[in-house]
């Protein structure tokens, strides 16, 4: 399936958080959670029919889902691995602390992320914390000319 990333809804006026706090025009506030692409049609057509079961709650990852996640990562990465590798997590900010977490048992000193401005991740005690990146647009388009100017030299 492929995704038209070129149709991006204005939501500066919406009542979007991220772009209540960075609304101005020299700040492109780019959240992991809150992306400015609509989602997916096969998503937004699967949320009413699992709306009309009634049932929510917490659930596994069925087995296909496990097998499309092995093929894929064979398939695009050239990695075998076996499903049970494979932990699932409801989050990034999950994630990223589970990560900080292994490190912090490794024995390395400094066992921490940092976001650009050198503001850490986590608190000392464990304490999950929300991450949201902004730069300026300047930053963005910089950022995204190396990108395009590394993909067409591969």
């Amino acid at each position: 399936m492929t995704f038209d990333f070129d149709q991006v809804p204005d939501r500066r006026r919406s009542d979007s958080i991220k772009w209540q706090r960075y609304g101005n025009n020299d700040v492109v506030p780019m959240w992991i959670a809150d992306m400015d692409f609509p989602s997916p049609p096969p998503i937004i057509e699967a949320i009413p029919r699992r709306v009309e079961q009634g049932l929510f709650g917490y659930a596994q990852p069925l087995a296909s889902t496990i097998e499309s996640v092995v093929a894929m990562l064979e398939e695009r990465h050239r990695w075998k691995i076996d499903p049970s590798w494979i932990v699932w997590l409801p989050g990034l900010v999950i994630g990223l602390n589970v990560c900080r977490q292994s490190l912090r048992g490794s024995g390395r000193r400094d066992s921490s992320f940092y976001t650009d401005d050198g503001t850490p991740f986590g608190a000392p005690k464990g304490e999950y914390v929300r991450l949201n990146f902004a730069c300026s647009r300047a930053t963005l388009t910089e950022g995204l000319t190396r990108l395009k100017s590394a993909i067409s030299s591969l």
